[in-house]
């Protein structure tokens, strides 16, 4: 049997510093959507899951301004433009969301689990609560509370 060839930690450190990215086309300006690193992915994440940090309603928006590149591998837009990019239209957010998702390696049903994970949940005292995961048990219900609307009768 032939000797394992020993694994190049620097060509290996080359190839995942490699960030995929697609170009597309708005009237005459091309945006180039990058990949994200593993810590900007998770620092979307973090964010999107703190409404205080933002908006439920502007997690792709979010999404668009840390992906979106002019071509020379800077940012185009700024937390800043955050507001603004949440008021571009379906038709035009679609196809972004669709390569931000394709160059970062995530399929369409990641994406809705994704989004699904993002959604507030009525607690039973009466606050919204962000969930991390909506499978996970609600912190605040316990059983010896009464069920409410959400709860089965079980």
């Amino acid at each position: 049997m032939p000797e394992e060839k020993k694994a190049d930690k620097q060509k290996i450190l080359e190839k995942i510093k490699q960030i995929p990215k697609e170009s597309y086309k708005i009237g005459d300006q091309t945006i180039w959507f990058h990949g994200l690193k593993s810590r900007q992915m998770q620092q979307w994440i973090n964010e999107t899951n703190d409404p205080e940090q933002i908006s439920p309603d502007l997690v792709n928006a979010k999404l668009i301004q840390m992906s979106a590149h002019n071509a020379d591998g800077s940012l185009i837009f700024d937390e800043t433009d955050i507001m603004s990019l949440g008021e571009i239209s379906t038709i035009d957010e679609k196809p972004m969301i669709e390569i931000i998702n394709r160059v970062n390696g995530i399929g369409r049903e990641s994406h809705k689990a994704i989004l699904k994970n993002l959604l507030m949940i009525h607690g039973i005292d009466g606050v919204y609560d962000l969930l991390a995961n909506i499978n996970a048990p609600c912190p605040n219900c316990s059983k010896d509370t009464p069920n409410t609307s959400l709860e089965s009768n079980t």
